[in-house]
């Protein structure tokens, strides 16, 4: 297989649409594999003007439907003193502490750490025990809505939020295939082109450049040799998402349909998957050309790490089935640029941090606007009430509770809705009936009983509940850009300590006619 390497670079801001609330559309931080191939294949439609017929054409059958050609995501390209380098999604058994002091590369450490640690995050390049890492530059444009857009009338109030990768950015990948077929793109193509990518590009958005670099053969590297791993270890390292299907053609992600692949692509099955630092995410698309989503997937998550150990010492005929998976990458829809995977690509135990610094985007002198300060705080309010609903939710399981009827449920619902405040409802259950009470106290958990808990006003710590959270810090600085402390908002208080109640109370109810009782 060949490599024909290309930079991309982002003429405008880019929103490749990712998630998010009813007041922000969040981008991906990475150009996807999938969305280039749909850009060079629109590229080819116009230019050859076979919009109804593409299908028909040999050679767009076999480049962007058959799968011939592999179009990989493009990361983030820095410099460093003249020099590219190249960042790939950070491994997630790369952790740093809280301090974000000291990184450590969890799965080839012998010892547990004390500390709590987290992801390092950001996409990293490593060179011996030297960490770089470094995020995609984004900004945020606010925009108004039309009920009418031919009358191109904004309505009162509405505005919405778009998330985008900022212009002048460079990313880099490879479109991997025979030679003569990458010989031929170049020779179609040229070695420059202008596409549009990413949602709202009729508008001001999504306008960026390819340039075509050299082709060469494709031989990715694999050390073997090293002090942190046996003769008989290696470390599999997500640098996209994984697509996996069962027996039965659906996707599934766990361990043992990952062990399946692996037993197929290398022809062995003398492994074992000893170690992973992994996570699950759902993989949307849409066809430009049918005006629909493509179905949900669930995938392996980029970055995610997994130690393998072989019965016997890795031989010569291993190491070439090995260098074949990273050649050809792993699951399914890899010519959209799922299933690359890097082997023994960070192995030292610790690693020393040299983040690059990017230049920034000069922060404006005035204060942010009305408009934009109350944006703000609906972000920020959205964001934290999902945080404390989850919580409730998972504090539930903590909970024995096989006596509380619906109808309690019930009622104790209507009492915290008709409270003003958290100290009205206290009361209000105060008030109960000694048999109503005895309900509570025979729903506990292993400290206290749901009836010393609601009297006692513990509704979730804000500390704990929003540092189990990696968006709280971008929600701190956003509060502090338009001085709003949302944990000294009394009446926010007070409303996030009715929906905590109300979905503690909900998710008991919706257990209850499940499964007959939590």
């Amino acid at each position: 297989m060949y490599a024909l390497e290309y930079r991309l670079k982002t003429l405008s801001p880019v929103l490749i649409s990712s998630f998010g609330d009813a007041n922000m559309t969040k981008t991906m931080d990475f150009i996807p594999g999938n969305v280039l191939l749909g850009a060079f294949a629109s590229n080819y439609i116009n230019k050859n003007k076979i919009i109804s017929d593409a299908h028909k054409d040999e050679q767009f059958y076999k480049w962007f439907l058959l799968g011939d050609i592999i179009f990989s995501n493009a990361y983030l390209l820095v410099n460093d003193e003249k020099k590219e380098i190249k960042l790939c999604p950070s491994p997630m058994s790369v952790q740093t502490d809280k301090a974000e002091k000291n990184i450590y590369n969890l799965i080839v450490m012998d010892d547990d750490l004390d500390e709590p640690t987290k992801e390092v995050g950001y996409y990293s390049y490593f060179s011996g025990n030297k960490i770089i890492k470094q995020i995609p530059e984004k900004q945020i444009s606010f925009h108004h809505w039309r009920k009418e857009r031919l009358k191109g009338n904004s309505s009162e109030g509405g505005i919405f939020n778009y998330e985008s990768l900022t212009e002048g950015q460079t990313f880099w990948g490879n479109i991997y295939g025979e030679k003569t077929d990458l010989e031929q793109i170049k020779e179609k193509f040229g070695d420059k082109i202008t596409i549009q990518i990413g949602r709202s590009k009729n508008t001001q958005y999504g306008q960026a450049e390819v340039n075509l670099l050299d082709i060469e053969k494709f031989n990715p590297s694999i050390y073997f040799e090293n002090d942190n791993l046996e003769d008989n270890e290696i470390l599999l390292t997500l640098t996209s998402p994984v697509i996996l299907m069962n027996k039965f053609g659906y996707p599934e992600v766990s361990l043992e349909i990952l062990r399946e692949y692996l037993e197929d692509v290398l022809n062995y099955n003398k492994f074992n998957i000893e170690q992973s630092y992994a996570k699950v995410e759902s993989i949307e698309g849409h066809v430009s050309v049918w005006k629909l989503k493509k179905t949900l997937e669930k995938a392996f998550c980029k970055g995610a790490t997994f130690k393998i150990i072989f019965e016997d010492s890795i031989n010569e005929n291993l190491k070439e089935k090995l260098q074949q998976l990273m050649i050809n990458g792993i699951g399914e829809r890899k010519n959209e640029g799922f299933g690359r995977v890097a082997i023994n690509w960070a192995v030292n135990e610790q690693y020393i941090n040299k983040e690059l610094k990017m230049q920034k985007t000069p922060k404006p002198s005035k204060k942010p606007s009305n408009i934009v300060s109350n944006v703000f705080v609906s972000i920020i309010k959205n964001n934290i009430s999902k945080f404390i609903t989850n919580e409730a939710v998972s504090e539930v399981s903590n909970y024995s509770c096989q006596s509380l009827p619906n109808s309690f449920l019930g009622r104790l619902e209507l009492m915290l809705k008709n409270a003003n405040d958290a100290d009205e409802f206290v009361k209000s259950v105060h008030k109960l009936r000694d048999t109503a009470k005895d309900k509570l106290k025979t729903c506990r958990n292993k400290r206290q009983t749901l009836l010393q808990t609601i009297i006692n006003n513990n509704t979730p710590n804000w500390e704990q509940v929003l540092r189990k959270n990696e968006n709280i810090n971008d929600l701190e600085k956003m509060a502090k850009e338009i001085d709003y402390n949302f944990k000294e908002d009394k009446d926010f208080t007070e409303e996030i300590y009715k929906k905590y109640w109300l979905t503690f109370f909900r998710t008991i109810r919706k257990l209850n006619k499940e499964k007959g009782g939590v």
